[in-house]
C-alpha cells in the first residue's frame, strides 16, 4: 500500500511538474510572440492612418528584422510611387482647370460686354470672330485632354502590325509641309542596318505617325531657320530617329520638365507661339505603350535633339 502511494505520489509531482513546464512555456511564447508581432500591429496602425488625403507615412525600420525591413521597404517605395501619382493627378486638375477657365472669363467679358453697350455692325463682327477663336482654343485643348486621357490607358499590343518607321517618318514629313510649305526637312541615315528589315517595328500605325508628326511640328515651330534634320539608325535591336532643329535649347530644369503636361519653356514663351503644353505628353504616352523612349539632348548652342528610341520587331 505505502508502495502504491509513493507511486501515486510521483505521478502527481511529475503532473504538476509538466503542468508548471507547460504554463511557464506558455508564457515564455506568449511573450515573445506578443514582442516579434509589435512591430507588426504598429504598422498596421500606421496603414490604417494611410488615405488620400495623408500619403506621407512611411514604415520605420525594425533592428535585427531584415527580412520585415525589406518589406517595409518595398511598401514605402510604393506609397513613394502613389505620392507622386496623386499629386500629378492634383497638380494636372489644377493646370487643366486654369487652362479652360482663362478662354471662358474672356469669353463671358466680352458677352457682357456686348449685351451693355450698344455695338456697331462691325464691333459685333470683331466681337464674334474673337469669340470663335476663343471656342475654337476651348475645342482644341479639350480634344488634347480627352486624347492624353484616353493614351494614359493604352498598352503594347503583341498583334499590332509590323510598321516601316523610316516610311513612317516620310509620311509624317508630307503631312508636316502640307501644313507648313516653307519648312524645310532633310531625312538621312546616320547607321544603316544590314537588312531592310532593321526599321521595322511592332506599333499602331496611326498613333506612331501622330507622335512623329508632333515632334516634327514642334522642331518646325520653335525653329530659328524653318530647318529641319531627321536621322534615322538601326543599331543593338534598336530604332533611333533623331529629329534637330536650331534655336533657343532648353535649361537643364526645363529639360527635365518638357514632357510634363501643360509645360511650356520660354522658347515657346519667346516665340509667342499658341499650344498648350500637352503634345510632348501625348507623344510620351504614345511611346509608352511601344514599349519606346523619348530623349532630349542639346548637342551645342542653339542646337535641340530629341530622339525618339523603339525596339525593333521580333519577327
Amino acid at each position: 500500500t505505502s508502495r502504491r502511494l509513493c507511486c501515486a505520489l510521483q505521478q502527481a509531482d511529475l503532473s504538476i511538474v509538466f503542468a508548471g513546464g507547460m504554463c511557464i512555456t506558455w508564457l515564455f511564447s506568449f511573450f515573445f510572440v506578443q514582442q516579434a508581432f509589435k512591430p507588426l500591429l504598429a504598422w498596421t496602425d500606421q496603414i490604417k492612418q494611410t488615405t488620400i488625403q495623408s500619403l506621407k507615412g512611411r514604415l520605420q525600420p525594425i533592428k535585427n528584422y531584415p527580412e520585415m525591413n525589406a518589406v517595409a521597404a518595398s511598401f514605402n517605395a510604393m506609397m513613394d510611387r502613389l505620392s507622386r501619382g496623386f499629386e500629378f493627378q492634383r497638380s494636372f486638375v489644377q493646370q487643366a482647370s486654369h487652362e479652360l477657365r482663362t478662354p471662358l472669363a474672356i469669353m463671358l467679358s466680352q458677352t457682357e460686354s456686348a449685351l451693355n453697350n450698344q455695338l456697331s455692325a462691325e464691333q459685333y463682327r470683331l466681337l464674334m470672330a474673337s469669340l470663335k477663336e476663343d471656342q475654337q482654343y476651348l475645342i482644341a485643348l479639350t480634344n488634347s485632354l480627352l486624347a492624353l486621357s484616353q493614351y494614359e490607358q493604352l498598352q503594347f499590343q503583341k498583334d499590332w502590325p509590323e510598321i516601316r518607321i523610316d516610311e513612317l517618318v516620310v509620311e509624317a514629313t508630307s503631312q508636316l509641309m502640307q501644313m507648313y510649305p516653307d519648312a524645310q526637312v532633310n531625312i538621312g541615315f546616320k547607321e544603316m542596318p544590314e537588312s531592310d528589315q532593321g526599321f521595322i517595328v511592332k506599333g499602331n500605325d496611326a498613333l506612331l505617325k501622330s507622335a512623329f508628326l508632333n515632334l516634327l511640328k514642334n522642331a518646325y515651330l520653335y525653329s530659328s531657320d524653318k530647318k529641319i534634320s531627321v536621322l534615322m539608325s538601326a543599331l543593338n535591336e534598336q530604332v533611333l530617329v533623331m529629329v534637330e532643329n536650331m534655336g533657343q535649347t532648353l535649361s537643364n530644369e526645363e529639360a527635365q520638365m518638357v514632357m510634363e503636361p501643360f509645360f511650356r519653356g520660354k522658347n515657346a514663351i519667346n516665340a509667342n507661339t499658341k499650344g498648350f503644353g500637352l503634345g510632348l505628353s501625348i507623344v510620351v504616352r504614345i511611346l509608352i505603350a511601344h514599349l519606346a523612349r523619348i530623349e532630349y539632348q542639346s548637342p551645342s548652342n542653339n542646337d535641340n535633339r530629341f530622339t525618339v528610341i523603339l525596339p525593333q520587331s521580333n519577327g
